[in-house]
C-alpha cells in the first residue's frame, strides 16, 4: 500500500511538471 502511494505521488509530480 505504501508503494502504491509512492508511485501514486511520483505521477502527480510529473503531472505538475507537464503543467509547469
Amino acid at each position: 500500500m505504501l508503494f502504491s502511494c509512492y508511485i501514486f505521488c511520483f505521477s502527480v509530480e510529473n503531472i505538475i511538471q507537464l503543467f509547469s
